[in-house]
């Protein structure tokens, strides 16, 4: 049987084929190539197939090649038997049909989920899918044969033509998936610039010499491709997780393309492995990008539940917000002065936009005494408008009838900060008890202002131009020192100045103080 010689690269201008006998005949034995159309091949195929009789070896005859082409040359030859060549074709073209088939599929998937859920992802990648599958097909030979095997002109450029929109539809994919505009709009920049470029000249082919273009696109595709690692590796490490994914489903076509590119510089020679790279790193792409984007879009769904959530919760606080806000009208006077038996009293307060369970109230006794409680319930919102009325019950329940320190346990089991004085105007006394670490008391009747402690019914006598002072835990920080100069003068100017300086603060912020004023002077 006669033997069929394969040159394994269909990207060749023209193949011409010489056989040279012991007697210097020469005869040629056939011209093919993407200068001649399809049907003038002895035998049809995507690859360049001679026949070679066996009367050409026992003649000792040489077959020579003459080879052009714009493109870089190689030369995989395989020597076959009619037979081997067979069975090895119908191997080859039955993996090459499904590997075009599972493209075709991912293009019109992805295309069908971005008809159906909007994302531009699937649509670039669509883009991707088509445009990497257009260009293997036309540089393998494969479209030729089956598609325009009369369009010379096309089967010429249509490969470069692919691989030029190639980085194009890859940087839209890259914008969309990381969301560059956004998180890295130099690299979007970049990117977009680079295929703009490359777009320019397979738009400028009459201008541009065709090796011009090749090497051009070649060197902007590798760029292009190879930025996606560091881009995506570094958004991976400043904690961007869908870049982790985009990183893994394109480092196998990124293998794959550098060996084809550094092929096509001719720093390394063709073979099975650097012709079919493309192929193996291509059906790997697409599965591994077909998972990303689902995972991508679960991410985001993800993202939409939480907030939805986030949304409903607010709109809960909202309704929340308008009932507390309605009980800290009540319980929450914003301030107060006045004087009761012969005593002053000042309250002042930033409160919260909603309940923060801060307030205050007084009565006043039959026997000239005088009964004030100063209460932080701890927490915001209907927690503290629940505290806060239910102390507020205890108080006015007892406040005039029952004994005082009995009455501040009571409220105390409630609330978890409670300041209570008590001030008798016949032996001018003063008691305060204090529980709780929110609220801070301080007094002056000593040379320096002393605090007191926790869980004490302390009993002193307050003289004139004498104070005591109930403060939140936040308006406290270094008081005791910066009231040493202020001794003597009246505390509340200052603590007011205090409530504005804290004011940007998230806190409830608020004083009550008890002064005796001093002889001759008005209440």
């Amino acid at each position: 049987d006669d033997l069929l010689l394969e040159i394994a690269w269909s990207n060749l201008d023209r193949v011409d084929a010489y056989a040279v006998d012991s007697n210097k005949n020469i005869t040629r034995i056939a011209s093919m190539g993407k200068d001649y159309p399809f049907e003038q091949r002895i035998i049809r195929h995507r690859n360049f197939v001679i026949p070679i009789l066996r009367s050409h070896f026992k003649q000792g005859t040489a077959i020579y090649f003459r080879i052009a082409s714009k493109n870089t040359i190689s030369l995989p030859l395989y020597l076959f038997s009619r037979a081997h060549f067979t069975s090895r074709t119908q191997v080859e073209y039955l993996l090459l049909s499904l590997f075009y088939g599972s493209m075709l599929c991912l293009v019109l998937l992805c295309f069908v989920l971005y008809l159906y859920i909007r994302n531009l992802g699937y649509l670039y990648a669509s883009g991707v899918f088509f445009i990497s599958a257009l260009f293997r097909i036309s540089v393998d030979g494969t479209a030729y044969q089956f598609l325009w095997p009369h369009a010379i002109e096309w089967n010429r450029s249509g490969g470069a033509w692919a691989g030029t929109f190639g980085p194009l539809f890859a940087s839209l994919m890259a914008l969309e998936f990381l969301e560059l505009r956004t998180q890295r709009p130099v690299y979007s920049r970049f990117l977009i610039g680079l295929s703009v470029f490359g777009l320019g000249m397979a738009l400028a082919f009459k201008l541009v010499p065709f090796e011009v273009q090749v090497k051009l696109g070649s060197l902007i595709g590798l760029l292009v491709y190879t930025s996606f690692l560091w881009i995506s590796a570094s958004m991976w490490r400043q904690g961007y997780k869908p870049a982790k994914l985009f990183l893994i489903g394109w480092v196998p076509l990124l293998i794959a393309i550098m060996v084809g590119l550094i092929k096509n510089f001719g720093i390394i020679d063709g073979s099975w492995l650097t012709i079919y790279c493309t192929h193996i790193g291509m059906a790997c792409q697409g599965l591994l990008l077909s998972i990303a984007l689902a995972t991508k879009v679960k991410w985001i769904d993800a993202q939409k539940q939480v907030a939805t959530e986030i949304l409903i919760h607010r709109k809960e606080m909202e309704k929340e917000l308008e009932l507390t806000s309605m009980v800290q009208k009540l319980l929450l006077p914003e301030h107060a002065s006045l004087s009761v038996s012969g005593i002053s009293v000042h309250f002042d307060q930033k409160a919260l936009s909603y309940c923060g369970g801060l307030w205050w109230a007084g009565a006043t006794l039959r026997n000239q005494v005088y009964r004030a409680v100063f209460v932080d319930s701890g927490s915001r919102g209907a927690h503290a408008a629940m505290m806060s009325a239910e102390t507020m019950g205890i108080w006015r329940a007892g406040a005039e009838t029952q004994d005082f320190e009995t009455l501040l346990f009571q409220m105390k089991k409630h609330c978890p900060a409670v300041f209570g004085f008590e001030w008798d105007s016949k032996t001018e006394r003063i008691h305060v008890w204090r529980a709780g670490d929110k609220i801070r008391c301080l007094f002056s009747p000593f040379e320096k202002p002393a605090e007191i402690p926790e869980f004490t019914f302390s009993e002193f006598l307050l003289l004139p131009n004498q104070w005591v002072a109930a403060v939140t835990d936040e308006l406290n920080e270094k008081l005791k020192e910066q009231w040493v100069a202020n001794q003597g003068a009246d505390p509340v100017p200052f603590l007011r100045e205090r409530i504005v300086q804290n004011e940007p603060s998230l806190q409830d912020l608020g004083f009550l103080v008890f002064r005796r004023p001093g002889s001759g002077e008005k209440t």
